[in-house]
């Protein structure tokens, strides 16, 4: 896992995120300063308004930081076009929502495949690489269901698929068990501990402490600001 030869997959230098609507200014984020190298399973952590949700969709390419840079994987993102970050969205990054996103009309495998149409291959390897992240969640016997037909952990096991699917360099999960029993949400996230295991790197955004224990390392935000980064020994 996550050593100091590891390699740097995402650094924050500096970054604020300024809101300005109305003649009103808003600081959501003021001179955050990370680093996330391969393998590492990282928790951010903060209550809502603490600027963690603003952090993860400028993690995810989803919005530039008024001030500072991001580099992911040794490329500046920082003032990046529309056009780029959907591409390093999809080529970096997997996506894995409270809500699940799932098209409700469209099967499992069906779901699982869309973010490969934005690549060049034929339609029988999407299959082919669909049908294989859904038996990594040990979902191949759903290939077929639509999301009515499924569990609400098994439409979350369906979303990660999803996410898996582009053999992302971050998986990238937003409050994943929010909408889930505590059962349910107990075996999501078995699934990411197990997919740390495997060498995935897992950044988790939560408001939930017994959720964040399990990531090795915690990253706290409050009031647009990092409160603490800390790593647990490896035992």
């Amino acid at each position: 896992m996550a050593n100091r030869m590891a390699k740097e997959l995402l650094r924050l230098t500096n970054v604020s995120k300024v809101y300005r609507m109305d003649g009103i200014t808003f600081t959501a984020l003021h001179d955050i300063s990370l680093t996330v190298t391969e393998g590492e399973f990282v928790a951010i952590t903060g209550p809502s308004g603490s600027g963690k949700s603003t952090l993860m969709h400028l993690i995810g390419c989803l919005d530039h930081p008024t001030t500072g840079t991001i580099f992911l994987e040794g490329t500046d993102i920082s003032r990046a076009g529309t056009t780029t970050l959907a591409r390093l969205r999809n080529v970096h990054i997997g996506f894995v929502f409270q809500q699940f996103h799932l098209l409700r009309r469209t099967t499992s495998v069906a779901n699982v495949e869309l973010p490969l149409i934005y690549r060049t291959m034929s339609s029988r390897e999407r299959r082919r690489r669909a049908i294989e992240a859904l038996g990594e969640v040990g979902l191949g016997d759903k290939l077929h269901n639509f999301p009515s037909q499924l569990s609400g952990g098994q439409q979350q096991r369906v979303a990660i698929a999803r996410a898996l699917v582009t053999d992302p360099k971050i998986l990238l999960a937003d409050e994943p068990t929010g909408n889930l029993d505590s059962k349910s949400g107990h075996d999501i996230l078995g699934m990411f501990q197990n997919l740390h295991k495997a060498g995935r790197t897992v950044i988790l955004v939560t408001h939930d402490q017994n959720v964040a224990a399990i990531a090795r390392r915690q990253i706290k935000i409050s009031d647009g600001t990092i409160v603490s980064d800390t790593t647990r020994k490896q035992p």
